[in-house]
This record gives C-alpha cells, structure tokens and sequence, in this order.
C-alpha cells in the first residue's frame, strides 16, 4: 500500500497573500483568489488545557499533504507556504512555518509535504 492510498481526506487550503496592517499596527494577512481541494491527512500530535485563571487551550496539529492536487484533468503541484489557512470538518488551521518535503528514497522524489499547523478555531 503506497502513502498516497492514505491520505484520502479533502482539505480546503486558503493562500494567504502579503499581510495588512490594522489599526495597532499588527499584521493581517489577506487572502488570494478562491481556496483549493488538496487530499491529505490531518493528526493531533499534543493538545494541553489549563483550566486556572482562564482557560488556555493549546494544540499542537501536523497535515500530511500529496505533491500534486487534481485541477480539472490534469496533475498540478500542490503549493503551500507559511500563513496559509487549511479547513476540514468546520476546524480551521494555519501553516506554521514552512512546509517540509518528506523525501521517499525508495522512489528517489518527494513522497508528500508535512505542515505543522497551529489550530484556529473548532
């Protein structure tokens, strides 16, 4: 069984272009044309709660993510970079750094893209 029969789950991904600033001078990044479909899988790899004086979740998520995403009939490269917003099942998530090329020996290519992710909301 290949990598690629696994990651069958459909993740919205958003691209997010160059940030705005808002009124405190924070950066705001915007999005760019219309999200795209790319297969993949999503794992939870540490989630903490600390229910003290208020409550703090933190949730550390990892997406695996084919090379390649179908746009019409044909294979394309499936781009990701750091800020972009991944959507599946009503959870939102953002890329956290730049994505990793998980690189298959076997094959001698790049097997999938591995993007540690920050959970936004959900």
């Amino acid at each position: 069984m290949s990598l690629n029969q696994l990651l069958t789950q459909p993740l919205s991904v958003q691209t997010m272009g160059a940030p705005t600033l808002d009124a405190y001078g924070d950066e705001i990044p915007g999005a760019l044309g219309a999200p795209f479909v790319a297969l993949g899988f999503l794992e939870q790899m540490a989630s903490v709660e600390f229910q003290a004086d208020r409550d703090t979740t933190v949730s550390d998520w990892v997406a695996h993510i084919r090379v390649t995403r179908q746009s019409g009939a044909t294979w394309i490269p499936t781009v990701i970079s750091h800020l972009d917003v991944i959507t599946s099942n009503g959870q939102v998530f953002q890329v956290n750094g730049v994505p990793e090329h998980a690189f298959n020996p076997r094959l001698q290519s790049v097997s999938h893209l591995i993007c540690k992710l920050v959970a936004i909301s959900g």
